[in-house]
């Protein structure tokens, strides 16, 4: 019996450690919009909850680029990208695959 509950518990650590399953993806937004984009905020197709942080270090003028690193749970891609510029307009571009992207272009 003991043997088991160690067996259990090691199970349990393993799997509810976010480190095994956290992934880093980055890809590079290019803002060909005319107005500079203030903040990113990402809600993932397999999480519905927003995320509720900016996510840009700075923002992105337009014209320029700007590297994003993205933490999500392994396997996860598809997101919702919610995109605020100066101007107060806001954009949202659903079910963008993060993981297939070579980068992505913003008009």
């Amino acid at each position: 019996m003991m043997r088991k509950a160690k067996f259990l518990a090691a199970f349990l650590l393993m799997f509810s450690s976010t480190s095994v399953f956290a992934a880093s993806l980055t890809t590079t937004f290019t803002n060909q919009s005319g107005d500079t984009i203030n903040e990113l905020a990402l809600t993932s197709k397999q999480s519905p909850e927003p995320s509720a942080a900016n996510i840009l270090a700075a923002p992105i003028a337009a014209g320029d680029s700007g590297a994003v690193t993205i933490e999500a749970a392994e396997g996860e891609c598809v997101f919702m990208l919610t995109f605020t510029f100066a101007s107060g307009k806001v954009l949202e571009r659903a079910d963008t695959d993060i993981c297939q992207a070579d980068g992505i272009v913003i008009e």
